[in-house]
């Protein structure tokens, strides 16, 4: 279902733009559902437009091989190495531009890279390092 916050720009604007042959709707789905759409995706579009804080869906998407084109928005430089997991840009111009580009990136490069960066393993011990260095910043010298 669309968010209620949603709803009113997705009947004006999506919904006509549904036609079940180029533009399908198919709503939220499970996790295994999401990989199988995934694994056929040429790329994943992005086109965010407020300032995620993460982005697990790009994630997803490059850890499947699938490349991210997406506005430079939010967490997304942090999250896509352009050229290598995909790209990104300011404008729907300039993201149409860069899915030839996109379309040339090795799908077995894109998800080892993705897995360098963001293996369960790798993102544990980051979150670690975080949690001691604050723990070592509270604690106080002894006198």
């Amino acid at each position: 279902p669309v968010e209620p916050r949603d709803h009113l720009y997705f009947e004006a604007e999506i919904r006509p733009l549904i036609d079940g042959r180029t533009v399908n709707w198919i709503g939220p789905v499970n996790d295994l559902q999401k990989r199988e759409l995934l694994r056929d995706a040429a790329a994943l579009l992005f086109p965010i437009q407020w300032d995620e804080a993460f982005g697990i869906v790009m994630i997803e998407a490059m850890a499947c091989g699938v490349p991210v084109l997406a506005y430079e928005c939010g967490s997304v430089s942090e999250v896509v190495d352009a050229g290598v997991t995909g790209f990104y840009a300011d404008s729907l111009n300039e993201l149409i531009d860069l899915v030839p580009r996109a379309l040339e990136l090795d799908r077995r490069g894109v998800r080892d890279h993705a897995r360098g960066r963001f293996s369960l393993e790798l993102m544990a011990d980051a979150y670690l390092q975080v949690y001691e260095s604050v723990i070592t910043g509270f604690r106080k010298p002894a006198c």
